[in-house]
């Protein structure tokens, strides 16, 4: 079992997401409310938002390895769609680190495609690295997940998008990151064969704890940026939040996901 723990340090926790269907990335930087219950292993994020589609207390179902639950509520007894939103995720899962963590959510009534699409949005959250602590020189290793949501199939759920797993490799003294990452589906879905892709990302370190730079697969049908930062003791972890379109097709959902990475 992982055990998220908050780095002091750090200051307060921020977070990112990228929408499945929006082409902004949504930033809430320090405004955030994270709290942890060490009795439960739960992590929840409280965020603020616009959402007329929901109910005052849904209860969204459980996700596909990701083991969470989420409840929406009203900000205030007299908004009528001013929510703030509590993310609830089981720390058990794989993809989880000590200081950085992923969660995802649905917004179950807006459909687009097929009956068992929804929209969908990864968000990253976790404990800061102090910029006073970070590393100004070497090169390092960092051990790398990544997971995203299907380009061909609108549908939630880790086994209908990519995953993989490699290195990343920054350098400090430079500010620059990269990697080259080998990706497949876990699951063929409607009949269709198993993908497989290859993404490479590029960035630039900016403010000592923050990164942001560029994604694409293997014959650059789909780019992207990506944003996160460095979390814990030096930032010896690492996430990013990520989006790909498809530049002949920029109306279609966008390819989504996270990434995920601890140093050697």
């Amino acid at each position: 079992m992982n055990t998220f723990r908050r780095y002091e340090a750090s200051g307060v926790p921020n977070y990112w997401l990228f929408d499945h269907h929006e082409s902004e990335l949504h930033t809430s930087d320090g405004t955030a409310e994270v709290n942890y219950t060490l009795p439960t292993e739960e992590m929840s994020v409280k965020y603020r938002g616009y959402y007329t589609a929901f109910t005052k207390d849904q209860i969204s179902r459980t996700g596909d390895g990701y083991r969470y639950y989420s409840k929406r509520v009203l900000c205030t007894p007299t908004s009528v769609n001013d929510y703030c939103g509590y993310e609830s995720l089981d720390l058990t899962n794989s993809m989880l680190y000590e200081y950085v963590a992923i969660g995802q959510y649905e917004r179950d009534t807006q459909r687009v495609g097929d009956a068992s699409s929804e929209t969908m949005r990864y968000f990253l959250f976790g404990s800061d690295s102090a910029a006073s602590e970070m590393l100004t020189s070497g090169s390092f290793t960092y051990e790398t997940g990544i997971v995203t949501s299907h380009p061909d199939f609108d549908r939630v759920g880790s086994s209908s998008g990519f995953q993989g797993t490699g290195t990343l490799s920054v350098d400090f003294a430079a500010a620059t990151l990269q990697a080259t990452i080998p990706v497949k589906t876990a699951t063929s879905i409607g009949g269709e064969p198993f993908d497989e892709d290859t993404f490479k990302l590029t960035g630039v370190i900016t403010s000592k704890i923050r990164v942001t730079g560029d994604i694409v697969n293997a014959d650059g049908k789909y780019a992207g940026k990506f944003v996160g930062g460095f979390y814990g003791p030096n930032g010896s972890q690492l996430g990013v939040v990520l989006r790909l379109v498809d530049a002949s097709a920029p109306s279609r959902p966008h390819l989504i996901g996270f990434l995920v990475a601890k140093r050697k």
